[in-house]
């Protein structure tokens, strides 16, 4: 036996082994997350039905296996109480602009904030402004987002501007001149939810915040024709949106897949009438061939297919999940048992009856 020195004896019994792990994780959507040791959760990385004996990772050995791993989520890099002190800092900064009369965060469409400041964007503004007596000249939302379409107008995340998000620009304080800070209030700080300020929380307007798009006068006359197309159509005055109807969202075209909607034609001889239409169809019937159809013959069929005299909107909520339409004169009511019902008619409007759409 020859003599060793003490280092020599530690220096055997440690672990002379060090080494890494890295990796890549491509989902079925493209996106690609590069990880590393530091984010594994320590003792969970596994090997399994790779082609060797051994159920242990050795160095050099390529596998052709299935590798399993447990790792950190973004929200484990800090504790809990920690998000919610940095969420209620966040939350005091943001009270102290409102009570200053600043915003915070804006990404407004004809808007934006420079300094603390709203600067109206000349392009973007011009299209609002033309929106605007587009508008009072009785133009539907459904023209006014095929103009913004031809437009090329987009909002601030690159999607097309609804019909319905155009009109809430127009009737948007700000558009005027004004602010009302503090809209939504951030209820969680994981999940960043936001809710509808309705009262719970302090508001703060401000008035001749900016520089308006529209006049004051013009901005009253929009809100005022709002107003008069929500009474007209039976809409809830204080969102701008629908009564809930039966056949909400409930109906679907099988040429396009998209939802039919409730319009109010008017006829010469019969006035103002209900139909239910695909909404493809509305801006292009070219692009839909799928009709509309009246809404009492809707009801009529519904009552048949529910086996009643009479139609109950009740009734049909709690028993109908679905009104297919594959192709005009044809519907397929799909219950909720799972059972379906095919109903077919042969309406078609006569020449000359339909005039034009009700404004709206």
């Amino acid at each position: 036996m020859y003599p060793v020195s003490k280092a020599f004896l530690q220096a055997v019994q440690e672990n002379t082994r060090h080494y890494y792990w890295t990796g890549r994780i491509t989902t079925a959507v493209g996106a690609v997350y590069d990880f590393s040791q530091d984010d594994i959760v320590k003792g969970s990385g596994y090997i399994s039905g790779q082609c060797c004996g051994s159920s242990e990772i050795e160095l050099g050995t390529v596998y052709a296996a299935e590798m399993g791993i447990s790792l950190y989520l973004p929200v484990d890099r800090y504790t809990l109480e920690d998000a919610r002190s940095a969420s209620e800092n966040q939350r005091w900064r943001v009270r102290r602009n409102f009570e200053q009369g600043l915003p915070w965060r804006v990404d407004m469409f004809g808007y934006r904030l420079v300094d603390n400041r709203l600067e109206i964007v000349p392009e973007e503004a011009a299209l609002l402004r033309r929106a605007a007596e587009l508008y009072l000249e009785g133009h539907t939302q459904e023209m006014l987002a095929d103009y913004f379409d031809k437009a090329g107008a987009v909002g601030r995340h690159g999607a097309k501007i609804s019909g319905t998000g155009i009109i809430q620009l127009l009737c948007n304080e700000k558009i005027a001149g004004d602010m009302l800070l503090q809209k939504t209030h951030c209820i969680d700080p994981i999940s960043k939810i936001h809710k509808v300020n309705h009262g719970e929380w302090t508001q703060y307007f401000v008035e001749g915040s900016h520089e308006g798009i529209l006049d004051r006068e013009t901005y009253k006359k929009v809100l005022a024709e709002r107003a008069r197309r929500v009474e007209v159509l039976g809409m809830d005055g204080r969102d701008c949106t629908r009564k809930h109807r039966p056949f909400s969202s409930r109906i679907t075209c099988g040429e396009c897949g998209k939802h039919f909607m409730q319009r109010v034609w008017d006829t010469k001889k019969r006035g103002r009438r209900a139909v239910w239409v695909c909404k493809t169809h509305i801006r292009s019937a070219a692009s839909c061939s799928i009709g509309q159809i009246p809404e009492p013959l809707l009801e009529k069929l519904a009552a048949e297919a529910m086996g009643r005299r009479k139609f109950d909107p009740e009734e049909f909520r709690e028993k109908v999940t679905e009104i297919r339409v594959p192709e005009n004169g044809r519907l397929i009511f799909v219950f909720k048992d799972g059972h379906t019902v095919e109903k077919q008619h042969g309406f078609e409007w006569p020449d000359g009856r339909r005039c034009h759409i009700c404004q709206q």
